[in-house]
C-alpha cells in the first residue's frame, strides 16, 4: 500500500499461500494477514494456484492488510488505535471510534493530513494506510445570535452542545451573562439550559433572538 514494489519468482504451480509467504519478510505483513488482489480483484482462496488465477511473467499483484491500525486524536488530544479492514468507509471508522470513545458518529468530522474524508469511499479508496495519523474535530454549524438592539453574533454550534454554551459563547459580546439570558427560536423561549442544539432544531443558518431575563430601567418621578 506505500507503493513498495517486490519482485517474486513464481511457478504457475504455487498455491497463493506460497506467494503471501515468500513477501511477508519484505512486506512486513505476516501470510495470514495478507490480502492480494490481481487487477483489483481480491484473490480469495489460499489454496489455489497461481496458475488457476492467471498469473504470469509480468503480472503485477497488490497487497493490502487484512486489517489495519491507525491512530486517531480527538477533539481534547488524546489518542486512541483504531482497527480498520480496508473495506471500512469513513462512517465505519466514524462508529468504530463511537464505540470507543462514546462520540457520537454524526459529531466527528473525520480528517486525514488536515482534509476530512470523503463520505461513502473505502479506506482502500481513501488511501488510509496501516499506521496513519488521523484526527477527529467536531461537526459544527453556523448559527445567528441577534440582540434586542439587533446585533448579530456568529456562532459555531455542535449540534451535541448544550444551551447553555451557547449562551457562554455569547455572553462577552452581548454584554449579558449566560445565566440572565433568554434565547428564542422562532418566537419559541428555549428554556431548558441543559438540552443540546440538537433536541431543539438549531442548525446550520439558525438565527436564535437573544433577549435579557431581567433588565434594569430609570425611572424618573416628578418632582
Amino acid at each position: 500500500m506505500d507503493g513498495q514494489e517486490i519482485p517474486v519468482m513464481v511457478d504457475p504451480g504455487d498455491t497463493l499461500l506460497a506467494i503471501k509467504k515468500e513477501v511477508e519478510d519484505d512486506a512486513g505483513v505476516p501470510a495470514e494477514k495478507q490480502n492480494l488482489f490481481k487487477e483489483g480483484k481480491l484473490l480469495g482462496d489460499d489454496d489455489k494456484r497461481a496458475g488457476d488465477y492467471g498469473i504470469q511473467e509480468g503480472t503485477v499483484l497488490d497487497l493490502e492488510p487484512k486489517e489495519m491500525s491507525v491512530t486517531v486524536e480527538m477533539p481534547d488530544g488524546s489518542k486512541i488505535e483504531v482497527d480498520l479492514v480496508p473495506s471500512d468507509t469513513a462512517d465505519d471508522i466514524k462508529q468504530k471510534i463511537e464505540d470507543k470513545t462514546g462520540l457520537e458518529a454524526p459529531r466527528q468530522v473525520l480528517k486525514k493530513l488536515g482534509k476530512e474524508l470523503p463520505e461513502g469511499q473505502t479506506v482502500k479508496d481513501m488511501g488510509v494506510r496501516d499506521g496513519d495519523d488521523l484526527k477527529v474535530d467536531l461537526f459544527k454549524v453556523p448559527v445567528i445570535v441577534r440582540t434586542m438592539d439587533g446585533k448579530e453574533i456568529p456562532v459555531m454550534v455542535d449540534p451535541g452542545d448544550k444551551l447553555m454554551a451557547i449562551k457562554e459563547e455569547v455572553a462577552d459580546e452581548s454584554g449579558i451573562p449566560a445565566e440572565k439570558q433568554n434565547l428564542f427560536k422562532e418566537g419559541e423561549l428555549l428554556g431548558n439550559d441543559h438540552k443540546k442544539a440538537g433536541e431543539y432544531g438549531i442548525e446550520a443558518g439558525t438565527v436564535l433572538d437573544l433577549e435579557p431575563k431581567d433588565m434594569a430601567v430609570t425611572i424618573e418621578m416628578p418632582d
